[in-house]
């Protein structure tokens, strides 16, 4: 048995615990590690629940790829976990050195770069359990990857964070690890160039894992664009031939090289210290539009998942929000440092929020 399995008479005592706690409470505010603090809006009076005192593996069988885990557990410990058994979780979880946890992630949808090829967390989610506003303890999905048992809870959850109850087990399946990775990193001068060659790679049979699109110095010295690949280490090479054929190529990275530089991007450590980080949805005809803003404003960006999300970083603020225009349609600001932004509920949403926490008790 894995050290990191949770005692089932200790897990199910604090279940009881905490269901008591949300029929008892007021007002209820979930907090994990606080890797994601523009998450976090609490009020005065509120509950304050800590997830990592619900941490541990329910059950992981490796023949299976399936894992059970607590929402408290810090997500490096799972990807520790997986690696002794040569798996891992291909949505790429952001944040893991700053101890994300397994819940907090799901709650956030935070998945990295690895979203491009294999989807994001929702096509890994199998089963989820949770507190409702009621106290009451629901369940949906279940352990295996064939399950249409019951509303979809578990895809319910993947970003609502933490407002709609409290997430305490997930059941996610998980996939072989590459044997080997290495990435390209090309260089264009012009943002349109870079762009027709991220829209032509992201349409080619090269089995990429993951590319990134990141202006040097803001823009002012180009842009680069680093692409990723993984599979069996004997035929990385010609692989890498191949690719090299699409792009001019100012850098290779192999072994570790690889793997500090996509856990600096999935650490987010470009945008440390520079205010608050936003997501927002894009596609890459509207890359150029919103670049151009950025580029005014002197706001740190880059692009990911080839081009279908871009990060933001910077003071975010009504002037940021009036200048940026247009861009306004297709823009949905999801913090991940304080941006003083709580999201607005629209008519569906309140109506799951009122079926799944009746007196508003999540914040």
């Amino acid at each position: 048995m894995n050290s990191l399995v949770a005692p089932d008479t200790k897990v199910n005592e604090r279940i009881c615990e905490l269901q008591e706690l949300v029929r008892t409470s007021r007002k209820l505010h979930i907090v994990g590690s606080k890797s994601k603090d523009g998450f976090h809006h609490s009020s005065d009076g509120a509950t304050t629940i800590s997830t990592p005192s619900l941490s541990g593996v329910v059950s992981y069988d490796p023949l299976e790829f399936v894992v059970t885990l607590l929402g408290g557990t810090r997500v490096l410990e799972v990807v520790e976990l997986l690696e002794k058994h040569g798996q891992y979780l291909p949505f790429d979880p952001l944040l893991v050195d700053r101890g994300a946890t397994i819940g907090g992630t799901v709650a956030s949808n935070a998945a990295g770069p690895g979203r491009f090829r294999f989807g994001g967390i929702r096509d890994f989610l199998l089963g989820i359990r949770f507190i409702d506003g009621r106290g009451n303890c629901i369940r949906g999905g279940g352990q295996v990857v064939k399950n249409a048992a019951g509303f979809d809870y578990p895809k319910l959850m993947v970003g609502s964070r933490g407002t709609l109850g409290l997430l305490y087990e997930m059941t996610f399946k998980v996939f072989p690890k590459p044997e080997s990775y290495a990435t390209i990193v090309a260089t264009f001068s012009k943002l349109d160039e870079a762009v027709a060659s991220m829209n032509k790679l992201a349409s080619s049979p090269l089995d990429i894992e993951a590319i990134e699109l990141i202006p040097i110095e803001m823009g002012s010295r180009g842009y680069e664009l680093a692409i990723r690949i993984g599979g069996i280490a004997s035929a990385l090479m010609n692989r890498l031939n191949r690719l090299q054929k699409f792009v001019p190529v100012s850098m290779l990275l192999q072994d570790h090289d690889d793997w500090r530089y996509w856990r600096a991007a999935t650490n987010l450590e470009w945008a440390r210290d520079k205010g608050s980080l936003v997501k927002l949805p894009i596609t890459p005809n509207a890359i150029a539009a919103m670049d151009k803003q950025c580029s005014k404003l002197l706001i740190d960006r880059r692009y990911s998942v080839g081009g279908n999300v871009a990060w933001i970083a910077t003071v975010w603020n009504d002037q940021w929000s009036q200048q940026l225009g247009d861009a306004q349609t297709f823009l949905g600001p999801l913090p991940i440092e304080d941006n003083g932004y709580p999201r607005e509920l629209g008519p569906f949403g309140r109506a799951i929020k009122y079926a799944l926490d009746p007196e508003s008790k999540f914040i």
